[in-house]
C-alpha cells in the first residue's frame, strides 16, 4: 500500500497490471516464486491508494491455452475499474514461447464477451498485444463488446461502422484517455 501510495503521490496517472487466474500459469509463463495472492494484494493496495488501475488479461497465456482467464476477471470484478484491456499470447522472436500458437479468435472473443457480462459498464480495449493480422478477432471483438482497439485493421474500422459506433483516433497506448460512451468505439 506504501508503494501504491507514492506512485499516486508521485503523480501517477495509472497503473497497468496483469492479471493472472493461477500460480501455476504465474510460475511458469513469469518466472516468479510467488502466486495470484500478490497480483490481488497489488490490486487491493492501489485501490485503496486511489490509483486507477487498467487490468491487462493475457488470454491464452498458458502455452496458448485458455485456461484461468475467467479467474482473472472474477478477480477483477471485485474492484472498481473502469477500464480493462484484452490482449492474446503473441509470438515474439527470441522468446521461450515464439514457436508457440496463440488462441483461437473465438475464444478471445468468449472471454470479452465474459467480461462484458462481469463488467458492463467499464471500458474494454482490445490492445496491441495480439496476433496482428487476425482480422477475424478484431471483428468478433466489436461483435462482443469491445469499446476501444489498438491498431484496428479496415475491416475492423468498417464493422464498427456497421454498428453505427462513433470512431475516433488517438496516438496512445490505449489504456489513455478513459472518456467513452458504449456508442463511441
Amino acid at each position: 500500500r506504501d508503494t501504491a501510495l507514492a506512485l499516486k503521490e508521485a503523480g501517477v496517472d495509472q497503473a497497468l497490471i496483469d492479471a493472472i487466474g493461477d500460480n501455476d500459469t504465474y510460475r511458469a509463463i513469469y518466472h516468479v516464486d510467488f502466486g495470484v495472492s500478490e497480483i490481488y494484494s497489488a490490486m487491493e493496495a492501489l485501490s485503496s491508494a486511489g490509483l486507477p488501475m487498467v487490468p491487462h488479461v493475457v488470454c491464452g497465456l498458458y502455452y496458448g491455452k485458455i485456461r484461468a482467464e475467467r479467474k482473472a476477471l472474477e478477480m477483477i470484478s471485485r474492484f472498481d475499474v473502469t477500464q480493462l484491456v484484452i490482449v492474446s499470447l503473441m509470438g515474439i522472436p527470441g522468446t521461450p514461447l515464439w514457436n508457440v500458437k496463440g488462441p483461437r479468435a473465438e475464444e478471445v472473443a468468449e472471454i470479452i464477451v465474459l467480461a462484458r457480462e462481469l463488467m458492463p459498464s467499464v471500458c474494454m480495449n482490445l490492445g496491441c498485444a495480439r496476433q496482428r493480422g487476425n482480422e477475424k478477432m478484431e471483428i468478433l471483438a466489436i461483435e462482443a463488446g469491445v469499446n476501444r482497439m489498438a491498431l484496428p485493421s479496415e475491416r475492423a474500422i468498417q464493422r464498427a461502422k456497421d454498428f453505427d459506433l462513433e470512431i475516433r483516433y488517438q496516438r496512445t497506448c490505449c489504456s489513455v484517455g478513459a472518456d467513452f460512451s458504449r456508442e463511441a468505439w
